[in-house]
């Protein structure tokens, strides 16, 4: 299974690039923070504020046959449920005022809810900026277990290094065409 596609349309969505009726305001995600990338640049990645608000990166997980994939293997179509986390990163002004710190995680909150409504709007996965199919099913992400919207938690607040983690986790349907043998 290719996830190009899929993860060019989220990046997409999450930039401001592409959606319908539920979107993302251009300047509020970038892409482009990951685990494992040094501190450092993870913070001067946070925060480069000209760009955007929070910075993130999009990760695949465990991929599961759907129930409604066939049986047999000699189906030409495989559903798969496939786990999707976006990290996002979030770099914080101040570290002495408590009323500050309710107020920046709240935006962090507000704006990771858009997110979620934008990814789990029908039809803004279904295709990329240069319409590319993603062979999402309903072009939209869900909760895992495939109920309800994605869900958005906080990792951790370093107050110290004024950097805040916090993730959206979800999954996406994808229909797989598959040679018959």
């Amino acid at each position: 299974m290719s996830t190009a596609a899929q993860r060019t349309a989220i990046i997409e969505l999450l930039e401001g690039d592409i959606g319908t009726i539920f979107t993302v305001a251009a300047n509020t995600f970038a892409f482009g923070v990951f685990e494992g990338q040094p501190d450092g640049a993870q913070r001067a990645l946070a925060t480069d504020r000209a760009t955007a608000t929070h910075r993130f990166d999009v990760e695949f997980g465990e991929v599961v046959d759907h129930e409604a994939t066939p049986l047999s293997a000699k189906a030409s179509t495989r559903i798969v449920r496939v786990a999707v986390a976006i990290p996002v990163w979030t770099k914080t002004a101040t570290t002495i005022e408590e009323t500050a710190r309710r107020e920046l995680l709240a935006s962090i909150e507000g704006d990771c809810d858009t997110a979620i409504r934008a990814l789990s709007f029908p039809g803004n996965l279904t295709q990329t900026s240069v319409a590319v199919a993603t062979d999402i099913a309903g072009g939209f992400m869900t909760a895992a277990g495939g109920q309800g919207a994605p869900t958005w938690s906080l990792e951790f607040a370093d107050w110290d290094r004024n950097i805040i983690k916090s993730r959206i986790d979800g999954e996406i349907t994808v229909s797989i065409t598959q040679p018959v043998s």
